[in-house]
């Protein structure tokens, strides 16, 4: 017999659990391609964690239909991780005074996480081009470390749990 090729439709992927190549029964399904999609995914009869005043709630997705809250996490710590960021953020705003000084003479101050030390060091961008919390120098950027700490920052840093 000759080999038999299909080409995958766009968007599709094999199911590779549903499907069984010994009998020659493929079954295709479709990427999430919506927030919405991937949350139900992720989130369909597992634990999900999210913010409830002064402390991290939890409970089960139990039914398909149900449109997963924006606030979900799969982790605590992806949890704790985002309030983090958000600190951070608030901290950056109060100290930046509202604002970037976007004059285009100085560069602006970020603070990032040395993976191989595991320590935090300050950096500069000429321009903002990324997705970084940024600080009109490198003083205040040394300020927001004393405000919130190491450990909030790592945390606020490492958002791929």
């Amino acid at each position: 017999m000759k080999d038999l090729r299909i080409e995958i439709p766009k968007g599709h992927k094999i199911d590779t659990e549903r499907s069984n190549l010994s009998q020659g029964i493929i079954i295709f399904k479709a990427f999430a391609t919506t927030y919405e999609e991937i949350a139900k995914k992720l989130f369909n009869e597992r634990e999900t964690f999210f913010p409830r005043e002064d402390e991290i709630g939890s409970s089960y997705r139990l039914y398909d239909s149900e449109i997963p809250d924006t606030f979900n996490a799969s982790s605590e710590e992806q949890l704790i991780a985002l309030g983090n960021l958000n600190k951070l953020i608030n901290v950056a705003r109060y100290l930046n005074k509202g604002k970037i000084e976007l004059d285009g003479i100085h560069s602006y101050a970020y603070i990032c996480k040395n993976i191989r030390s595991g320590g935090l060091n300050i950096s500069f961008d000429m321009q903002i081009i990324s997705s970084n919390v940024y600080f009109n120098s490198s003083e205040l950027a040394k300020r927001a470390m004393g405000i919130l700490g190491a450990d909030v920052i790592k945390s606020a840093l490492t958002l791929n749990h």
